[in-house]
């Protein structure tokens, strides 16, 4: 059996000083990594990976594991 980790973004609802109440399910939580705006770079002397982002002409660097509300999961 194949699995995969999937990631979730879910809202509670907190009343008063109760315990918190399950309220929504907003779709898949989808990491840098998974995104398909971003492209992987190799930084050499550092020996780690960045995520280039080219989502909406912003270029940001990130890290793998990061992720923003604008991530769509690659095909």
């Amino acid at each position: 059996m194949d699995k995969k980790k999937v990631e979730f973004i879910e809202s509670y609802i907190k009343i008063g000083n109760g315990d918190y109440e399950w309220n929504d399910n907003h779709g898949e939580l989808v990491r840098c990594a998974n995104c398909k705006h971003g492209t992987t770079i190799i930084d050499a002397m550092n020996q780690k990976s960045y995520i280039l982002c080219g989502n909406k002409n912003d270029h940001y660097s990130r890290d793998p594991d990061w992720y923003c509300a604008d991530g769509e999961k690659e095909q």
